[in-house]
């Protein structure tokens, strides 16, 4: 007995089966769990938005760190999901001042701005967005954009056929002259030999000339045989002619 006694702690108590919850705020939630568990604890997951805290890191627990638990005892750890997600707003073919003020009021803010070429989106306004309009974005997001240069790029169309040539034109919405060239051989399919415009940008709805030959080849010359003519008769037994 006197053995036993000895080995008690001091005040007499029995030893103490509690466990401190451990400080995992900030931590990853991968490596929270790992520490909690290590100390005999059972974490709990509960996600929650925060435009401070980065998303998968630990905002706080409950209970607290530095407070004594039973062993086994669950943690709710409070993890971020990041910044609370916004509706991104439909801004194509808005100018960059509409767009503007449209993201600002969504929670966002724009971002890089380039442009392009394109048939159909009027000069100085939106062709796209990235994200794009209709999608889920965090708030506080910033939002890039292209807007249109008020141009086509046209391609190089000599050599092409007639009617694949003016359809191209077509589809980039530039108006086609179809001229044609009696100084040159016409050849199958009417493959252009001249624009009027050289390939690379130009306005929307351009006019644009492009010819082809028409000249067919000159017939050629066929050689006759002619017969000669017979010469009258000089037979004395032949009765001269009334």
């Amino acid at each position: 007995v006197s053995i036993w006694v000895s080995q008690l702690p001091q005040g007499g108590q029995l030893p103490d089966t509690s466990v401190d919850v451990p400080d995992v705020v900030g931590q990853q939630w991968d490596a929270a769990r790992t520490t909690l568990e290590d100390a005999g604890l059972t974490p709990v997951r509960e996600a929650q938005t925060s435009d401070e805290v980065p998303e998968n890191q630990v905002i706080s627990t409950t209970p607290g760190s530095g407070l004594s638990v039973s062993p086994g005892q669950e943690i709710t750890v409070v993890v971020s999901t990041g910044p609370s997600a916004v509706a991104m707003p439909d801004i194509n073919g808005m100018t960059v001042e509409q767009a503007t003020v449209a993201l600002q009021g969504a929670g966002l803010s724009v971002g890089q701005i380039t442009s392009e070429d394109s048939p159909t989106v009027t000069a100085g306004t939106i062709v796209r967005s990235d994200p794009a309009g209709g999608s889920s974005v965090a708030a506080g997001s910033s939002v890039n954009l292209v807007t249109s240069t008020g141009n086509v790029a046209l391609p190089d169309l000599l050599g092409q056929p007639l009617e694949s040539a003016t359809a191209t034109l077509r589809e980039l919405g530039l108006l086609a002259v179809v001229k044609q060239d009696p100084g040159c051989l016409a050849v199958e399919g009417n493959p252009i030999v001249n624009m009027s415009v050289p390939p690379g940008p130009v306005a929307q709805h351009s006019q644009v000339e492009v010819t082809y030959c028409t000249s067919e080849p000159a017939p050629t010359a066929t050689a006759t045989a002619t017969t000669p003519a017979t010469p009258p008769s000089t037979d004395p037994s032949t009765p001269p002619e009334d």
